[in-house]
């Protein structure tokens, strides 16, 4: 099909960074539960707490990775969309250019992501979902960031969502690409045939 790009290199890229994400959160989660019920004066309370601090910009330079490589695989993924056959495509400036639009941004990403996941594939996802569960996670999470103990939950089930809809989106979209392929492969009956 002319003009489809695989961006499953961009997606493992998204998906080892989110990986990482899910292991340090979790890690987070374990230690604040740890220090909400053990007292946190304790040697291994305060090795905990002096972890979780130290993470933190670790965490910050992570998730703008991760932001950045998510971008770049979102906008590839939306430049196929017309050569999968999607009915109604959306510009890829408009792709990257919501992320950077203040307020704006607060709809507009859920809508563009929701959008490209439901152009890759004609058939509605059976994990819809996964959408409610990451972006409203993500801000929250974000207006939580003071409380570990609420706000790296939320970033945990953030990424874990979002793991879920890029695999979801890379697979519909070259399952859909191959379909399409393998259809121009077979050759069309001639009337000797239909005879």
């Amino acid at each position: 099909m002319r003009g489809y790009v695989s961006a499953r290199a961009r997606a493992q890229l998204v998906d080892v960074l989110l990986a990482a994400q899910i292991a340090i959160y979790s890690l987070r989660v374990a230690g604040a539960l740890y220090l909400g019920v053990a007292p946190a004066d304790s040697d291994f309370g305060f090795v905990l707490a002096r972890g979780a601090r130290l993470s933190q910009p670790f965490l910050l330079v992570l998730f703008i990775a991760t932001a950045i490589a998510f971008l770049f695989w979102l906008d590839r993924a939306a430049r196929n969309l017309p050569s999968l056959g999607a009915r109604e495509a959306i510009a890829s400036e408009h792709v990257v250019g919501v992320f950077f639009a203040p307020v704006v941004n607060l709809v507009a990403i859920p809508y563009v992501v929701r959008h490209v996941w439901l152009g890759s594939d004609p058939t509605p996802p059976a994990r819809s979902w996964l959408l409610w569960g990451w972006w409203p996670a993500l801000f929250v999470g974000a207006l939580a960031l003071s409380l570990p103990l609420v706000s790296a939950p939320l970033f945990l089930l953030s990424a874990v969502c979002l793991t879920g809809i890029v695999r979801d989106v890379q697979r519909r979209q070259d399952e859909q690409f191959l379909d399409d392929e393998r259809r121009r492969a077979v050759p069309l009956p001639t009337a000797d045939a239909l005879r």
